[in-house]
């Protein structure tokens, strides 16, 4: 890692794509991915002044890194294993004091304890960016015969040490509202957890973070279960075709204690945990902030547990695609689990078959529902990110309701929007 670097006049990226800022960089910048000669390359673009920057992978890691871990040993691991390089101190620090000097930290990065030594001179440099933002505004709003007139000085800016505890609702949307102006896109916007103009009554239970750093390590492998679920859950639904009167007559004499409240809390600290988890970690896989694990009560009583995530702006398709998918997955898991659990063991009488059962039925109405345009769950979101389409349940009852009166409302993709409503 020994590239230098430098600010650039700002060129066309080509097909480089959009991904998300990582929270040490200030304000404003927007960060792209495109092909180098021999590695990707991270764009850091800042917009109001037309430069631009390029990072290599392994400073880009270092910058990602940080994010999670405050620790030099656990950065330097954290390299050597993704790199099989070993990271000094040296490297670190020169690579600090190249981004300071070109204005790249910002506020958040101030309070990291590996920039201690120089959080004094990223202040400085950070008011002189705010008093130049200031003057240049006060160029442009102030008429020419009143640019003479002295401004108030800007307020100094002083580091603050992060905050892991969840803020209030207003200061949530105060953060949402910041950033970019545009407008969220398709699999965040009315995201519960994610969208926070959303108004829905949410218990704070404590900050996942170092829960799901450690579980991250050893539940990696998983991943690649995906390539044999389709072949499980088509067994699965078949042996329950298959089955169909025996499962019948066994959901009516196993499962008729449970009763309404024993069924929510089943799928509260199965199905609806397991899939929380599930969109938690890929978030933070994602560079998502995941500061909240939550207890929301959809419709005002109904208990689930929600992720409260942030810095998902800037996430490419592919990203909030598997970002949403996670969570049907798991479902179609825990359904395939459910069915084999209860086939394998029905001729017992313990509780394997019970909850094998419930189960499979849980987790199987738990996938209808999340398909439900009224729900807004994983799989609402997944089919918005599909169809590119940020606003697809208004746009589906429209399109629909249009069809139906003969209205002359047209979207590029009307007959899919129908077909959803």
């Amino acid at each position: 890692m020994n590239g230098n670097i430098s600010a650039k006049k700002e060129s066309d990226l080509g097909d480089a794509r959009k991904i998300a800022t990582p929270l040490l960089l200030r304000k404003g910048l927007q960060v792209f991915l495109r092909n180098g000669r021999q590695e990707p390359l991270y764009v850091v673009l800042d917009p109001a002044n037309q430069l631009q920057w390029e990072l290599e992978t392994r400073q880009f890691f270092i910058l990602e890194m940080m994010q999670v871990d405050e620790e030099f040993v656990a950065i330097a691991a954290s390299y050597e294993r993704r790199f099989a390089q070993m990271l000094s101190r040296g490297e670190l620090d020169a690579m600090l004091v190249n981004l300071i000097d070109q204005r790249l930290l910002g506020l958040a990065a101030a309070a990291h304890p590996l920039v201690a030594q120089y959080r004094e001179q990223l202040q400085e440099d950070l008011q002189r960016l705010l008093e130049e933002k200031v003057a240049r505004f006060r160029d442009k709003a102030t008429p020419p015969a009143r640019r003479e007139a002295a401004a108030p000085a800007p307020a100094p800016i002083s580091a603050a040490p992060l905050k892991t505890a969840p803020p209030s609702n207003a200061a949530a949307a105060s953060d949402a509202g910041r950033g970019a102006g545009e407008p969220l896109q398709a699999g965040v916007r009315d995201a519960a957890g994610m969208d926070d103009t959303l108004q829905i009554p949410v218990l704070h239970l404590f900050n996942p973070h170092g829960l799901l750093k450690s579980l991250q390590g050893w539940l990696e492998p998983l991943r690649y279960g995906v390539f044999v679920l389709p072949l499980l859950f088509g067994l699965a639904l078949g042996i329950l075709l298959n089955n169909y009167g025996q499962a019948h007559q066994d959901a009516t004499r196993l499962l008729s204690g449970f009763g309404a409240v024993g069924q929510v809390l089943f799928s509260l600290f199965t199905v609806n945990l397991l899939c929380t988890l599930t969109l938690a970690l890929t978030a933070q896989k994602y560079r998502g902030t995941v500061y909240s694990l939550s207890l929301a009560f959809m419709l005002g009583f109904l208990p689930r547990f929600m992720p409260r995530i942030r810095h998902l702006v800037g996430l490419s398709r592919r990203e909030r695609l598997w970002l949403h998918g996670g969570p049907v997955l798991m479902r179609l898991a825990l359904f395939s689990l459910g069915v084999f659990t209860w086939y394998l063991s029905r001729a017992s009488n313990g509780t394997l078959p019970v909850a094998g059962l419930a189960l499979a039925m849980t987790s199987g109405v738990a996938l209808l529902l999340t398909l439900n345009p009224l729900s807004k769950s994983s799989g609402y979101h997944l089919i918005a990110v599909l169809v590119n389409e940020p606003q697809l349940r208004g746009k589906a009852f429209k399109a629909l309701f249009g069809r139906i009166k003969g209205d002359a409302y047209r979207e590029a993709n009307d007959t899919a929007l129908v077909a959803y409503g």
